[in-house]
């Protein structure tokens, strides 16, 4: 059974309120009086019941964090910043990882229950509008992480614009005059337009995923560069392009986007656009706890960052 303050209190012949302001280090109460009170505590294995403080204190100390996965994807460190910066403000964290739409409402209803201080969403928001406009209705803070909505929602995201403006700015200064450019991601491809735009080149041919780019390749072969979505996509990209007899990157070259961990490998060697993951993370954690203080706050654009590597070299003339 656990330890109450009472049952300290009573131990102690003090009043449970002296226990209370004790534990919370108030110093009204006595320094040995505190000192006794905090001992026992730790001596019986104290644990405060945080739905009681919370009813005092109208906070939970509680986080949601909804995603829709974690593995073969950046958000694993994106939730690694988040919890980080929840536990340095002594918050806990309730993570809800589905792409299941009746699951995403059960998740959000779950936090609504659980009376949560705020809610971090890596996860869509307008198909699901009805949950969150209960959360809207209760006040609690949301903040958008790697993604955005169109409620004016505060968000943390990269500045997906200038990253894709980084990739197609990068292949360009090789020299390559002709690109395919991924179109799954709508301010990445304006960021690729953008550098195209700049250079008077011509316009670059669009792609929604790898197997768009068999016939693309074959139809146009002075396409020498390619911008992919992600670095999970430049290696499905990799596959179709030697899968043609061409070389990476003598013939053709990629460039990733996100740095995750495999780009790095000696088999891949990927050129990417890093994105700051566990910045993120821990910016969205950082705001969402302001937000939950009453504080006014802006959304963020973080820097991403070219990183030079293997796929990526001055095109041969075919």
């Amino acid at each position: 059974m656990s330890v109450t303050i009472k049952e300290l209190a009573r131990r102690l012949n003090v009043s449970p309120a002296t226990v209370s302001l004790a534990l919370n280090g108030d110093c009204r109460v006595a320094g040995e009086t505190s000192a006794k009170i905090k001992a026992l505590a730790d001596e019986l294995d104290y644990v405060p019941n945080n739905f009681g403080r919370g009813l005092q204190s109208r906070k939970s100390r509680l986080a949601g964090y909804l995603a829709g996965s974690v593995t073969g994807s950046f958000f694993d460190l994106i939730m690694q910043g988040i919890g980080e910066t929840a536990a340095a403000a002594d918050y806990g964290l309730l993570t809800g990882i589905t792409r299941a739409s009746e699951k995403i409402d059960a998740q959000v209803k779950i936090f609504i229950e659980k009376n949560v201080d705020g809610i971090i969403l890596s996860s869509t928001y307008s198909a699901h509008i009805e949950q969150f406009e209960k959360v809207e209705r209760r006040k609690i803070p949301m903040v958008f992480c790697s993604t955005q909505d169109s409620g004016g929602h505060p968000f943390v995201i990269t500045d997906n614009f200038k990253g894709g403006r980084l990739a197609a700015g990068h292949l360009i200064s090789l020299g390559h005059r002709q690109l395919a450019c991924c179109c799954i991601e709508k301010d990445r491809l304006a960021g690729n337009l953008d550098a195209v735009h700049q250079h008077n080149l011509p316009e670059p041919v669009l792609f929604f995923d790898e197997n768009d780019l068999p016939a693309i390749l074959k139809a146009s072969p002075s396409i020498t560069g390619i911008t992919a979505y992600s670095d999970t996509q430049a290696i499905k990209i990799k596959h179709v392009v030697e899968s043609l007899g061409l070389r990476i990157p003598e013939d053709i070259s990629i460039v990733g986007f996100d740095d995750m961990w495999f780009s790095e490998l000696q088999e891949l060697r990927f050129t990417t656009i890093a994105q700051p993951k566990k910045e993120i993370g821990q910016a969205a954690m950082q705001m969402l706890l302001e937000l939950i203080n009453g504080k006014n706050i802006t959304s963020r654009f973080m820097e991403p960052e070219l990183v030079v590597r293997k796929s990526t070299a001055p095109p041969l003339i075919r």
